[in-house]
């Protein structure tokens, strides 16, 4: 299991969710205010394990925003090919006085070269178009949508019309196509084609008609490059005959880009796959049968959703860590339903997931990516703080609750906020903290060591007047319990090893995990308990953690044995 990893109770706070399947308990670790109108929470379930990190937003709140966000700001471009980007790097670029970054997630699935798979409308303007698939959105006043959408867009000039077939995509013969400032630097040149730039009077907006102003018509060589506000009209036969008799440099064109199914304007909107839940009910079997997903419906991944309740008030991103045991397993399309259901979320979406799932809050990456890492994305769905900056008024220190076992370290944080949450630079100097010795030592970078056997007591934080603390439980290690305790394999399959961990009080713990094999070279256990065998014969596998461990027993034989474990 990835090092410093711990069990952070924030609150006492325990909920059980009753499915069709099972019952589940889940402890709230975290309840934190991380800007107006904005919560997060982190929360736990023992016995799958799953670690699930939460964003509640009140959409009432007037210094709330949401953004879709496209990775590098681009859907291509020669300098960046793949235009994917993480969603902490996203975030930092559009944090700024006036327009914080409170939390962050992943969104639509993405091709290898960052296009999103989906439709993407950021700040009123489409970047991409629909396909038969949901898509999740807002209107200027925060009003939620959840929807399939197609395209109907339109140019009018004088007293003619065209259809728009489509947005930023490559030119094809008849269609009229539309290119904006996300597209790349410039239009792509055709030869057969007829182009027009336009530059916009009004602001963009989805469902809404712009007024723009025509620059130049001319047959489509060279480079017609783009910029904020400005729009490229390209076609080839009908639509080359459209533009080149009816639009002449200072007319003034309307274009009309509009959703069918959706009646509000639209100020942001991206896409995911498939529709999980619908009107108050889980609908996994008819979203997958119009969307797809059904290869990952059932199996357990890490996952990232989105959806808003009943009165369209509350919105919910929710990011579940997986693939890794001892920590959190993931979930599948129906766990994740019934646990979205139970936050009371009534129009849900899932969205990207895999490595892809990562949630951001203030400037830091709570969940932990299954890559190990973060992984860059096409594109990401942003919670923005309008509100002015203030004074010093909180220091919250994270965790404020924690259970870790003796010999473990729990690296701590302090965060100065003023009264709307938002981060304000603070003097490390300044920061005063104190740790009764019985319980363990801190060292220069706030991380704490835990050397009692069983104990309790609370670490104190001061900053200036500003005061926060910790309370801390210690335990120690008193098991491991390796599942299976026997397994049969050969040299190209692998075999799943789970690890239970239990400390003195019988509470299921998560310590770091060190996994060795026996003879040393009969193969090797990835980070996971995920063992590949070297060798024939019979051999060990052996987990350590803080003094203790335990084996299981492997049988390497040749061809491809029934197994009895869990590999997938």
């Amino acid at each position: 299991m990835p090092s410093g990893r711990l069990q952070l109770f924030f609150a006492a706070m325990i909920f059980v969710i009753v499915s069709a399947r099972a019952q589940y308990t889940y402890h709230t670790m975290t309840d934190l205010p991380v800007g107006p109108g904005v919560r997060y929470y982190q929360i736990l379930e023992d016995s799958q394990p799953w670690r699930i990190d939460v964003v509640e937003v009140d959409l009432t709140c007037p210094w709330v925003r949401l953004k879709s966000v496209k990775g590098c700001g681009l859907l291509n471009s020669p300098e960046r090919p793949h235009s994917r980007e993480p969603v902490s790097a996203m975030s930092q670029r559009l944090d700024y006085d006036g327009h914080r970054v409170t939390a962050a997630i992943n969104g639509d699935f993405w091709h290898a070269d960052g296009y999103p798979t989906n439709i993407q409308v950021e700040n009123g303007e489409l970047l991409t178009p629909p396909n038969h698939r949901s898509a999740i959105g807002f209107t200027p006043t925060n009003r939620p949508i959840l929807a399939r959408v197609e395209l109907n867009a339109r140019a009018f000039i004088k007293n003619a019309t065209c259809r728009i077939h489509t947005v930023n995509t490559p030119m094809d013969s008849g269609a009229l196509i539309l290119y904006n400032h996300f597209y790349a630097p410039a239009a792509p040149g055709d030869s057969l084609a007829i182009q027009a730039r336009l530059q916009s009077i009004d602001r963009w907006m989805v469902n809404d008609t712009v007024r723009c102003v025509v620059e130049t018509v001319r047959a489509g060589t060279g480079t017609l490059y783009l910029s904020d506000g400005c729009v490229v009209l390209s076609g080839r036969q009908d639509a080359a005959t459209f533009l080149r008799q009816n639009l002449s440099p200072g007319d003034t064109v309307k274009i009309f880009i509009g959703l069918n199914g959706v009646k509000e304007r639209v100020k942001e909107l991206l896409g995911g796959l498939p529709r999980i839940i619908e009107d108050g009910k889980v609908c996994i079997e008819a979203g997958v049968a119009a969307e797809g997903g059904a290869g990952i419906a059932d199996v357990r991944h890490p996952r990232t959703a989105a959806g808003f309740n009943q009165d369209s008030t509350k919105l919910f991103l929710v990011v579940v860590d997986g693939r890794q045991p001892g920590w959190s397993s993931g979930m599948t399309f129906g766990e994740l339903a019934d646990f979205m259901l139970n936050l009371g979320v009534h129009q849900g979406l899932n969205l990207d997931g895999g490595g892809s799932s990562t949630m951001v809050v203030r400037d830091r990456v709570v969940n932990s990516p299954s890559d190990g890492r973060e992984r860059p994305v096409a594109n990401a769905l942003l919670v923005i703080s309008t509100a002015p900056a203030g004074e010093a008024k909180y220091l919250h220190v994270i965790p404020r609750r924690a259970h870790l076992l003796q010999g473990q370290r729990l690296p701590f944080y302090s965060v100065v906020t003023d009264s709307f949450y938002h981060t304000i630079t603070s003097d490390p100097d300044h920061l005063q903290v104190h740790v009764p010795s019985r319980l363990g030592n801190m060292d220069s970078t706030l991380s704490f060591t835990a050397t009692a056997e069983r104990d309790s007591g609370f670490v104190s934080f001061h900053y200036h007047q500003l005061s926060d603390s910790c309370f801390l439980e210690i335990s120690t290690l008193a098991e491991l319990r390796i599942a299976p305790k026997e397994a049969v394999t050969d040299t190209i399959k692998s075999v799943l090893f789970h690890l239970q961990a239990l400390d003195n009080q019988g509470r299921m713990v998560n310590p770091e995990v060190r996994w060795t094999t026996v003879p040393e070279d009969f193969g090797r256990v990835d980070k996971y308990g995920r063992f590949r065998a070297n060798a024939l014969g019979i051999g060990k596998v052996v987990a350590h953690a803080l003094g203790r461990a335990d084996t299981a027993y492997v049988t390497v034989t040749t061809g491809i044995p029934s197994l009895n474990n869990d590999e997938k």
